[in-house]
């Protein structure tokens, strides 16, 4: 009975630390759902048709519509877009790509069409390899379950033989009983089995991985668990970790004796109609101050660079630095880049905001530090 009990036992923490990890498994195995099943691709001779992603070979021109998600990783060869990556790298500020930019399976193109020349295979993309680093950390034991394994293959058999010393031994050379015998051996068997090792350490670590997970810390299997032990720095991912994981205003910066307000007018006007992260941002920042919006006319999206607008018959335009150059037609003045200089250094997204071919001021947006974030690293210096 109790060696049937010893049995069963570490049967079943081995199947509880099998389940907890199953399901941090299948948590990540939901990430392959990202990335869309099929590709537009088109051949030499122009025609465009779907292929399953797993059929599309690498150097093959596939077509991303606008708000489409992009089926592979490949170099841009054709169109300008602002490509959400917050998929893969979760920061949630769209980049900006143009010809010649890396796009990646599973992000979310914005409002430009794209052409991409595959420079992977779907099994090789940088969605698949996390998932697969992922499954592959899953499957290495942590180092004490490696070292109670590796005591217990050599233990074990020791203790098989020296019971069937026991039991042979005595009644074969000493006359002693059969009976009495065999049970002394089972009793050696029973208390030497090194059950207690062999159960505890799976039984702890998916104690560990359980605790972990109800707290919303998914930790990728029992190697990393005792990870923690010998940690002595640590890199913190900054979108939602630190920060509150979307833009914000977080300074305006009026130029041409222009006011704040003046300046947040112009760019609420034109950005009223866009579903971008940093016209969101700019709407909201209006919201708090209690403005009115008044959508501007004639809105034009200019992928990548900006937008376009009328406002009581003028030209207002809100865009990137980048833009800056194609409405100034030269170098901003020394103030100007001086100032998207230091927007830059902070960490923060510089956004212009001009009428006809003069700025009217800057406008700084950034994913600000959460609240409670300077006390939670604190907290992690006291703990060593």
């Amino acid at each position: 009975f109790e060696a049937a009990t010893v049995a069963f036992f570490f049967a079943l923490a081995l199947a509880l630390e099998a389940w907890s990890l199953g399901r941090a498994r299948r948590a990540v195995a939901a990430l392959m759902d990202i990335a869309p099943e099929s590709a537009r691709v088109r051949d030499a001779a122009g025609t465009e048709r779907a292929v399953a992603v797993g059929e599309v070979a690498v150097g093959a021109h596939i077509l991303v519509p606008p708000g489409g998600k992009i089926p592979l990783d490949g170099r841009v060869s054709a169109g300008t877009s602002a490509v959400n990556q917050a998929p893969i790298t979760g920061e949630n500020m769209p980049v900006t790509v143009a010809q010649g930019a890396t796009v990646y399976a599973g992000t979310i193109n914005g409002m430009g069409a794209l052409e991409i020349v595959t420079t992977r295979p779907a099994s090789d993309t940088t969605l698949a390899r996390i998932v697969r680093m992922v499954g592959e950390a899953q499957s290495k034991r942590a180092p004490t379950e490696q070292w109670v394994e590796r005591f217990a293959r050599i233990y074990t058999p020791v203790v098989m033989t020296l019971s069937l010393a026991v039991f042979l031994v005595p009644p074969l050379l000493l006359g002693g009983s059969w009976a009495a015998w065999f049970y002394q051996a089972l009793v050696l068997l029973v208390i030497a089995c090194p059950c207690a090792l062999v159960i505890s350490t799976p039984v702890s670590i998916v104690a560990g991985l359980t605790g972990a997970a109800r707290q919303g810390v998914l930790i990728k299997g029992g190697v990393h668990l005792e990870t923690p032990a010998r940690i002595v720095a640590i890199a913190m991912d900054k979108t939602g970790t630190l920060t509150l994981g979307h833009p914000q205003v977080v300074e305006l910066i009026p130029l041409g004796g222009r006011s704040e307000a003046d300046l947040l007018a112009v760019a609420v006007a034109v950005e009223a109609r866009s579903e971008h992260p940093i016209a969101r941002a700019i709407l909201h920042a209006a919201a708090e101050r209690g403005m009115e919006i008044a959508p501007a006319k004639a809105v034009t999206a200019l992928p990548g660079r900006g937008v376009v607008g009328a406002i009581d018959g003028r030209e207002a335009w809100v865009g990137s630095p980048g833009y800056l150059g194609e409405r100034l037609e030269g170098t901003p003045d020394e103030e100007l880049a001086a100032q998207l200089h230091k927007i830059a250094a902070s960490g923060l997204t510089g956004i212009v905001v001009g009428e006809e071919r003069s700025v009217i001021g800057l406008i700084a947006v950034g994913d600000t530090v959460r609240p409670e974030a300077t006390q939670i690293v604190a907290q992690l210096h006291q703990l060593g």
